[in-house]
């Protein structure tokens, strides 16, 4: 959860500490309300006010589930039936506890305390005393909040967001930094098999992107000292991506040198440049790295579909592989604060 609080607090920093609550109470208990003959007409009714902004489709709030923006959905032209029977099942789908509330809120508590949240922390640890006194109650957002962000949404577990949602998330993202900067460099980060280089190969055909992995920058075997790989992300040759990144923005066609970790040997690559160049793979966003960067794109997938896509894919080998070595050290890196620096989550 505390990923997606940084996020939060990132992407909306004029929120008070009811909207963290409220964004908690929604994790959880998924509004806690009942869905009504009218729940369809309100929907409406809010749709047809809702205007499209420059923020995002959707938003995840847990890892199950996000919040769809109203307005940008009405851009999107996709079927408001769909989004309110995946809201009504999200609903009917409730599963919250008391104790599960607790331990959110006691960890946003801990991230006001030290900081990395900017609210007061007497004042909320107020709020939240009286909010549990109250019964855990469902909650409104903020003056300030409705005033700044004027926010219209429908919470949905993730597992309803199709392909088709998910594209239109991410170009609809891509196209509004696109008007604002002519040359732009993004990287893309997520989780082993969640479909960074699919999303690669689809940019580069929908926006002519270059695309660069980070798979070619992997630490050759006598650079893998104790100290280095006791970094987090200290197993990619990130001052060889540096270089690249600071060189490539200036250069029409550009050759780099990438490094086949099999055969434990580096080869030349010649690309030519493009207006969109993407690096793509797990530690694109690395601490050394990220300063580059125009906008970044983290893709995740529930630990479940990790799992069947990860079995699907590779040998048994490779699979336990991933399983005892990589995931952890990937896992380690994005709890690193690397939510503070994410433009969007698909």
């Amino acid at each position: 959860m505390k990923k997606y609080l940084l996020y939060f607090a990132l992407h909306y920093p004029k929120s008070e500490i009811e909207d963290y609550i409220k964004m908690i109470h929604q994790s959880e208990y998924h509004l806690n309300e009942t869905i009504t003959n009218d729940s369809y007409a309100f929907l409406v009714q809010e749709y047809e006010k809702a205007k499209p902004n420059s923020k995002f489709l959707y938003e995840y709030i847990s890892e199950d589930i996000v919040r769809v923006n109203l307005g940008n959905y009405k851009a999107s032209e996709f079927s408001l039936h769909y989004l309110f029977d995946s809201f009504k099942e999200t609903i009917n789908n409730n599963q919250g506890s008391i104790e599960s509330m607790n331990e959110k809120l006691a960890l946003l508590l801990d991230l006001i305390k030290s900081k990395e949240i900017a609210l007061d922390y007497d004042d909320s640890l107020k709020k939240i005393e009286d909010y549990k006194k109250a019964g855990y109650p469902a909650i409104h957002h903020s003056e300030s909040f409705k005033k700044t962000y004027d926010p219209h949404y429908r919470i949905i577990q993730s597992s309803n967001l199709t392909p088709g949602l998910k594209d239109f998330h991410l170009f609809y993202f891509l196209d509004n930094l696109i008007k604002e900067k002519d040359k732009l460099i993004i990287a893309i980060d997520g989780r082993s098999s969640s479909g960074k280089s699919t999303v690669a190969q689809t940019l580069k055909e929908k926006y002519n992107a270059t695309i660069i992995h980070i798979d070619h920058f992997f630490l050759p075997n006598f650079l893998k000292t104790k100290e280095r790989l006791a970094e987090i992300g200290g197993n990619i040759n990130y001052e060889e991506i540096e270089k690249v990144l600071r060189e490539i923005k200036h250069n029409t066609t550009y050759t780099y040198q990438a490094f086949d970790c099999k055969i434990q040997e580096y080869y030349p690559v010649t690309i030519e440049t493009s207006n969109l160049i993407v690096f793509e793979g797990v530690y694109s966003l690395h601490e050394k790295l990220f300063p580059y960067y125009d906008a970044s794109v983290f893709l995740t997938l529930s630990k479940k579909e990790q799992i069947s896509r990860l079995k699907q894919r590779e040998t048994p080998a490779v699979y336990l592989q991933f399983l005892n070595e990589w995931i952890p050290l990937e896992n380690e890196y994005f709890t690193n604060n690397l939510y503070k620096k994410i433009g969007i989550i698909v």
